[in-house]
């Protein structure tokens, strides 16, 4: 069986089940992703795909077509390998060509306006406040940003 998950933009299908993970919103790009043990990691060379490092010790291998990308699994369970995604994410989206902000959001007059700031600066928490009065909550942690030409 295969799952689907929503994460900074990017649609990531996987075997594994991930509850932790939102399995919708908004994605503009489609990425498998395979968790796999050492001696898998370990083996994949150039033509597989390239190492990228992610925060707080995280790392991950993205195939060169950009379609693919591995894991190390840590073998702790579904929660583990969502909060390993999540830190990722951001990262195979910048491969894929896209920008994605640790940020807050809400809706605002058709519009989104994040807030972006360190950990523990109050994001979530004046997202959070702002959708309870009234305001469509987007985000609490990754904002993926799109450019689209100005309407003049």
């Amino acid at each position: 069986m295969t799952y689907r998950y929503v994460v900074g933009g990017v649609a990531f299908t996987t075997d594994t089940r991930l509850d932790e993970l939102d399995t919708d919103g908004f994605s503009d790009a489609e990425m498998r992703v395979r968790f796999a043990n050492g001696a898998v990691m370990r083996s994949l060379g150039p033509t597989e795909g390239k190492p990228v490092a992610g925060p707080m010790g995280t790392s991950g291998v993205i195939a060169p077509d950009t379609r693919e990308c591995w894991l190390p699994d840590p073998g702790e369970g579904p929660e583990r390998r969502a909060w390993l995604l999540r830190q990722m994410a951001p990262i195979f989206s910048a491969a894929l060509g896209r920008l994605v902000l640790h940020a807050g959001a809400v809706e605002v007059d058709g519009g989104i306006v994040g807030f972006v700031g360190e950990s523990g600066a109050g994001k979530s928490t004046l997202a959070h406040f702002l959708a309870d009065h009234g305001h469509p909550f987007v985000t609490d942690d990754l904002l993926p940003v799109r450019f689209v030409p100005e309407a003049v």
